[in-house]
């Protein structure tokens, strides 16, 4: 879409209202092309700035999208704030009616920018670096060099990028993150070598979580983290199941998260 369209030119783009975290929150996101799911609220559940203390904590996510991530964050943590950006005007659009849709224009706001423009073009927007305790991201893992690229243009951009162009992601949240901060990815499987090259430049302390459906099976996608001016060892954690042997019901420890009623602790 070119930024020269005025907006009445402008496709009306289709959504859907879903529920999320036991009916805590609402979400409008488009109805085809890519819709958040199981990632985003593991990536949410994954912020822990201590839910039952009056800590408080600042978060950033990168490509937030409609904002699911962020807004499980905040659902799990009453004193978390976040400020949420993404490259996708549309997704801008829908993330600032969702913030609007669950109350959290106080907590959250969201902005229409691109990472890969670097942490300077950021800072002159009058945005903070060094600033922030978290920073989560769910970044295109499909390389744009291989493969079939989806049709739709949302899915498209939320799926696939030059895969050496996570080391901008990387390095822009190096900047963006304060001394002791976390930084929290979600990813396919296929990613992690790159992903966690970049890490290791900048983080210590790099938890890698394997996520499975089942006992037994490969690992699919991976939550990976680390601390900015640890120099804490590398750790695997045990792979984190999401279903039982037989069926589709996932395990207890899973429904809670799904349910606002746990956080992920890994």
């Amino acid at each position: 879409m070119s930024l020269d369209h005025k907006e009445s030119f402008v496709k009306p783009l289709p959504t859907s209202l879903d529920r999320f975290l036991d009916k805590k929150l609402i979400i409008e996101q488009p109805l085809k092309g890519f819709r958040s799911g199981i990632d985003a609220i593991l990536l949410g559940a994954s912020v822990n700035n201590g839910a039952t203390s009056s800590l408080e904590a600042n978060l950033l996510e990168l490509g937030s999208g409609t904002g699911v991530a962020s807004l499980c964050a905040l659902t799990h943590n009453k004193y978390l704030k976040a400020l949420l950006i993404d490259n996708d005007s549309q997704m801008v659009k829908l993330g600032e009616k969702n913030i609007a849709l669950n109350n959290m224009q106080q907590r959250a706001r969201i902005l229409n920018f691109d990472v890969n423009l670097g942490a300077k073009k950021f800072e002159n927007l009058g945005e903070k670096l060094n600033y922030f305790d978290y920073i989560i991201a769910n970044p295109p893992y499909f390389d744009i060099k291989k493969g079939t690229l989806a049709r739709n243009e949302n899915k498209r951009n939320a799926r696939h990028m030059q895969q050496d162009k996570l080391d901008n992601w990387v390095r822009f949240s190096a900047a963006c993150l304060k001394k002791r901060g976390k930084i929290i990815f979600i990813s396919h499987i296929e990613t992690l070598s790159h992903i966690l090259a970049s890490f290791e430049k900048r983080f210590g302390n790099i938890v890698i979580l394997p996520i499975i459906a089942r006992e037994g099976q490969n690992a699919s996608r991976f939550l990976i983290s680390g601390i900015r001016g640890s120099k804490a060892k590398l750790q695997l954690r045990y792979p984190l199941i999401l279903h039982g042997q037989k069926g589709h019901q996932y395990l207890p420890k899973i429904e809670q998260i799904f349910r606002a009623k746990a956080l992920l602790e890994w």
